[in-house]
């Protein structure tokens, strides 16, 4: 090639839009995959094209399915439909999250923790696949500053179930979560009529409320206790057995089936790989979550009336005589459905614990309306929620793959920015390609043959 001038040689930015370009086109034509031998050799620079095309692809191919789910797949069609029922209690919060001007969906989140607690904890949801406790674990999906802490607040105004429901804790540990239920005695008290060794409940009602308000924290106290704090939330959800006992006569547990946790995380969604992690993902942690967005474009804009919040009290169910929160129909139908998928080893992971936790949501609505008995009506409406946890889940997903790309291509840019400074001062000092290419590193030399290979660098 003819010698050039050192201006020649297109810029980083060029070169990286002209690789973009060529790799969008070649995506969406389904000419090019991961293993392509040109990605292979191309550089960081191709790659990197190759990633940001697959991205939008991923997101595009989201966005359709997200619009386009089926009643077959997920059971709804359009979760805003959900406010359009004429339950007080429904329409009241409705009512009430306009004149806070804060998100619905999040809101609604936080009644139905309040919800779950006020079951009583020896009175479980029954199918054909056993007893499970209406334990629940709540994500709440925004940015900083995005409300999650305040709407837990303005929930606590707007609702009132006739009884205590305490207030949530932060912990630093899963053993704190243990704790929360109660202790061991330390001696024997003949008047109270305990042992030393024996568990002493902390409140009759067996029930603890648990926030991580910002999902950094539990990031942090995951990293300093191992794996105690998601493993503590799992097996609290599903009611398993809660601590530990040490050898030495130490430490506390929580017998199964014995107690109301009702846990909630505050998620910023660019920082939720540890609970969106694919440990966690195959041990079904995000599945097991409802998902609540704090983010509602509807009330962008929107003009308050200016009244001020108003107070409901929520009728008290009617526990008496109540053994177990009793499947519908349709639910053990929908149960049978996905043991069918388990059974035939078809059923997504994240879709592992989506029936339970329907019915959750459809104890809780149940809770809310006054009653101790499912309907159809509870079902459905659960439905609804299950999607909108969907969508929002996707949409974390989302935001974690983007910002794993955006920190990738930092650092990709860096790289191949290092290197095409490094040869243009080589080839301003008069070195050949040759000699200039071979001072370069190993791994700098490969970085520039992929320069040179999509265009991104001039030979000389």
């Amino acid at each position: 090639m003819s010698a050039a001038t050192l201006d020649s040689l297109p810029t980083h930015e060029e070169a990286a839009a002209h690789a973009a370009e060529m790799m969008t086109q070649a995506v969406a034509a389904g000419v090019v995959a991961a293993g392509h031998p040109a990605i292979q050799s191309g550089g960081w620079m191709w790659q990197r094209a190759y990633r940001d095309a697959s991205l939008k692809a991923e997101r595009a191919a989201a966005a359709e399915a997200t619009d386009g789910l089926t009643a077959a797949s997920a059971g709804v069609v359009d979760p805003e439909g959900f406010w359009a029922s004429d339950r007080r209690e429904i329409q009241h919060l409705m009512a009430q999250a306009r004149r806070f001007k804060l998100s619905p969906w999040a809101m609604l989140g936080g009644t139905l923790g309040r919800a779950a607690a006020s079951i009583p904890y020896d009175i479980p949801f029954r199918s054909f696949l056993g007893r499970r406790p209406v334990n629940l674990l709540l994500a709440v999906v925004g940015s900083t500053g995005g409300g999650k802490t305040a709407t837990e607040n303005a929930v606590a105004e707007i609702f009132d179930f006739g009884r205590d429901l305490g207030y949530a804790h932060e912990v630093g540990s899963g053993e704190a979560i243990a704790s929360l239920f109660g202790h061991i005695a330390t001696r024997d008290d003949k008047e109270l009529d305990v042992k030393r060794g024996d568990l002493i409940w902390r409140s009759a009602d067996h029930m603890a409320r648990v926030i991580f308000d910002e999902v950094g924290r539990l990031n942090a106290v995951q990293a300093r206790q191992g794996a105690t704090v998601l493993e503590y939330l799992k097996s609290g959800e599903s009611g398993a057995p809660l601590g530990r006992k040490l050898a030495a006569g130490d430490g506390i547990e929580i017998p199964p089936n014995a107690y109301r946790l009702v846990a909630t995380l505050n998620v910023q969604p660019a920082r939720a790989h540890l609970i969106m992690s694919a440990d966690e993902a195959a041990g079904g942690l995000p599945g097991r979550m409802l998902w609540l967005d704090s983010e509602y474009a509807p009330f962008v804009g929107l003009r308050r009336d200016g009244r001020y919040p108003e107070r409901m009290r929520l009728g008290r169910p009617d526990w008496r005589g109540i053994e177990t929160i009793e499947a519908t129909g349709d639910m053990e139908a929908e149960f049978d459905r996905q043991r069918d998928l388990s059974l035939a080893g078809a059923l997504d992971p994240m879709e592992s614990h989506s029936a339970m936790l329907r019915a959750k949501v459809a104890a809780c609505l149940m809770a809310m309306a006054g009653r101790a008995a499912l309907v159809d009506e509870d079902w459905d409406l659960a439905g609804l929620v299950i999607e909108h946890s969907r969508r929002t889940r996707r949409k974390v997903l989302r935001a974690i793959a983007q910002a794993d790309q955006e920190a990738a291509g930092a650092g990709d840019v860096l790289r191949e920015q290092t290197v095409l400074a490094q040869m243009r001062k080589k080839r301003a000092q008069g070195m050949t390609m040759g000699a200039a290419r071979k001072s370069l590193g190993a791994y700098q030399r490969t970085l520039w043959d992929g320069l040179l290979a999509t265009g991104a660098a001039e030979s000389w």
